[in-house]
């Protein structure tokens, strides 16, 4: 089972003018995050997301895991066709309450419903990968936000490429890391972006 730390608070505000990437967060030493495309039309909002390992501790391996919350200011939550493309995901098992972190193996492992760690996004050094969001929903008032926030869970490890070959699966698992993915109060076009990224202890 992968080993739990406590998790200390990385908090990153940036701004930035139309057509400029905007830095969300980053985690010394492995990745970056920046908003690089975001848009609403008829009710869906987009939200495209480069993701970089800017460190030298080897490949990263990212999954983001269970559903995306994303609210808008005028209340609206967007809950419906809910998507990710251009990373690994694994949405985790439709229960209520919700248990999709069965995705990473906690509070158990379920062979079901766990994601395999050799199907996590590989991000080389110096890489990027552009994970790509697409949310419908808000019933009410549902063109009328103008500022978005949006929060997803992550697991992620770093790995030697010729050590991880010959590492078995459990030790891999003892080296998983989680961490919350999050921005708030961005605008479509003109983003102000004030954004927090929560991580484990890294040993």
């Amino acid at each position: 089972m992968p080993t739990k730390f406590l998790a200390p608070l990385l908090l990153l505000v940036a701004s930035a003018a139309f057509g400029q990437d905007v830095i969300l967060s980053e985690l010394p030493g492995g990745l970056k995050g920046e908003i690089i495309m975001l848009a609403k039309k008829t009710g869906t909002v987009s939200i495209a997301v480069k993701i970089t390992n800017v460190g030298s501790r080897g490949d990263a391996h990212l999954l983001m895991f269970g559903t995306p919350s994303l609210f808008d200011d005028a209340g609206n939550r967007y809950t419906e066709q809910q998507n990710i493309t251009g990373v690994a995901w694994c949405p985790g098992p439709d229960t209520n309450p919700p248990s999709f972190r069965l995705c990473v193996g906690l509070p158990r492992m379920d062979e079901g419903k766990f994601f395999p760690l050799q199907g996590y996004t590989d991000i080389e050094p110096g890489k990027s990968i552009v994970a790509h969001f697409s949310v419908n929903g808000g019933r009410q008032s549902i063109d009328k936000g103008e500022r978005f926030s949006l929060a997803q869970e992550i697991a992620y490890r770093f790995a030697d490429f010729d050590k991880d070959a010959a590492t078995p699966e459990a030790e891999k698992l003892k080296t998983l890391h989680f961490g919350t993915f999050s921005f708030t109060g961005v605008k479509p076009l003109t983003p102000d972006v004030k954004s927090a990224i929560t991580f484990d202890k890294v040993k």
